[in-house]
């Protein structure tokens, strides 16, 4: 558990005297249901609930990114592992959420992955959510084509019912999908597939993942955050962890 210092507070409480307007808009706050946060700020660490990562093969961490630093991928092998964690077991509802910036076309790139339960991915450069090995989502009509060199805020939910997609805060294409999520059995994965088979090319910001569905206002909201470069309000103890 994060605790805030009092350092921490005091510098709050003063700038909200004295920059009230700039104080309530300098970070985003957190949602309900935030399970992990990678920022990708110049490594793995996953600043929310301490499942933090391994990079891989040479991913980086700390190039420019839409809000601080960014994860850097290849394409070719290299990813962020992150251990297995009974809290990654989402069986009811679940966000996936990123900024991310494409450096290559491919038919399949994996954005965040836990083999099997769920993936986000780029297929047929269409935004996508894998649950179970189902590919309803990805055969839903519709869907926005992105292209390289642009960020894009990404988003896919599942509230147990329907699968939801958004792009840049705008809904995206749906599909329903009852069905049960089973439990992971290998690492949670950014940048590439769990199984280490399929992996992303570009950049990755700001990932996270939510132990619910995201609402459509929210959505918006951090797109919105986002697009000012505003982080989510993040507060470290300066004198424990």
């Amino acid at each position: 558990m994060i605790r805030v210092s009092r350092v921490v507070i005091a510098i709050a409480f003063l700038t909200c005297l004295f920059e009230p307007s700039d104080a309530l808009s300098a970070c985003i706050s957190n949602p309900l249901g935030l399970v992990s946060l990678w920022t990708g700020d110049g490594d793995a660490k996953d600043v929310i609930g301490g499942n933090d990562g391994v990079m891989i093969n040479g991913a980086e961490a700390g190039v420019p990114g839409q809000v601080g630093g960014a994860f850097s991928f290849d394409g070719d092998d290299d990813s962020v592992s992150v251990a297995s964690n009974p809290v990654f077991d989402l069986t009811n509802a679940l966000t996936m959420e990123a900024w991310i910036k494409l450096t290559a076309l491919k038919s399949d790139q994996k954005v965040l992955s836990y083999w099997s339960p769920y993936e986000m991915g780029i297929y047929d450069d269409k935004l996508e959510l894998v649950p179970s090995e189902e590919e309803t989502h990805r055969n839903a009509p519709g869907g926005t084509v992105l292209q390289t060199g642009t960020w894009y805020h990404v988003v896919t939910t599942w509230d147990g019912a329907t699968i939801t997609s958004y792009v840049n805060g705008a809904f995206d294409r749906s599909a329903a999908f009852g069905g049960s999520l089973e439990t992971g059995t290998l690492n949670f994965s950014i940048g590439g597939g769990s199984f280490g088979d399929i992996f992303f090319s570009g950049l990755i910001d700001e990932a996270a993942l939510y132990s619910r569905a995201l609402t459509a206002e929210e959505v918006q909201a951090h797109y919105q955050g986002g697009l000012l470069h505003q982080e989510f309000c993040v507060f470290v103890d300066g004198f424990e962890d």
